[in-house]
């Protein structure tokens, strides 16, 4: 994974049972340019269990990206 050279973006529900969190942690460390991100109220299907805060934080993430990208194409 650390030749993933891509920004990625990790999510988690912070009501994810500790095993998955720490796996989750250990993956974004081997990945250069990941973000994890973790969303309140919400388990394992973060898509479902908090709808908003997903779109909200997915799309943050995308705009950030296409903003940058843009950046270095001007």
């Amino acid at each position: 994974m650390h030749a993933l050279r891509v920004p990625t973006l990790l999510l988690q529900g912070d009501r994810t049972l500790d095993m998955h969190r720490a796996t989750t942690a250990a993956v974004a460390k081997l990945m250069p340019y990941a973000e994890l991100m973790q969303v309140a109220d919400s388990g394992h299907g973060v898509h479902r269990d908090n709808p908003d805060e997903f779109n909200r934080v997915v799309l943050r993430f995308l705009s950030t990206e296409l903003d940058s990208q843009v950046d270095e194409l001007t």
